[in-house]
Formats: structure tokens, sequence, C-alpha cells
């Protein structure tokens, strides 16, 4: 039984300030599901002037397959993302400089 899967990387205003959240649907013979297991992170706070470049964290699917998860903000619009294994260039929405990537967790 094949399984597909897709994340969904949306943005959110939390109280503390802009938060990235993940998601996933998968589809399974025809039939789709939201999962998302995770709550969202603050990615810029509104009362810090300096905030992480990058943060990561791992993620569950509703498969069961586990994934790295890695995103921030940057005015750079080429940034470079330096996951376990190697340097990558993410994803990047140009108009808000959040950038995201995502690998299978080793």
């Amino acid at each position: 039984m094949k399984t597909d899967e897709t994340f969904v990387i949306y943005k959110k205003q939390l109280e503390e300030g802009l938060g990235v959240g993940v998601s996933s649907i998968s589809e399974q013979e025809g039939k789709f599901a939201w999962y998302d297991p995770d709550q969202e992170v603050l990615v810029k706070n509104d009362k810090v002037k300096k905030y992480s470049s990058q943060i990561s964290w791992g993620t569950t699917t509703q498969s069961g397959k586990d994934y790295t998860i890695y995103t921030g903000l940057s005015e750079d619009q080429s940034p470079i993302v330096k996951t376990q294994t190697s340097e990558v260039s993410p994803a990047i929405d140009k108009k808000s400089g959040i950038y995201f990537y995502i690998e299978p967790a080793k």
C-alpha cells in the first residue's frame, strides 16, 4: 500500500511575532489527510532585534517517516543551510525572507 506525502510550509502571526509551521498532506488510495503534529516555531520575535538565523527540529509524518526541518529568516536572497551532513540552498519566500529545507532524518 503506497502513501504519498506533500509538505505544506506556512507562516503565521503568533503572539510574540512571526512563526513558521509545517504540516503534511498524505494520500492513500485516493483519500487525503491533513497532518499537523508540531506547533509553529517562532522565527522573528517582535520584541527582540536579533533572532536566530537558523532553527531546526525533527518531525514525523502520518506514515511514520522522520524528517528534519530547517527554517529561518534571511535578508540574503540565497541563504545557505548547514545540515548535519552538508550545506544546501533552501527554498526561500523572497517577500518575507523565510527560508526552509526538509530532509529525511538519518
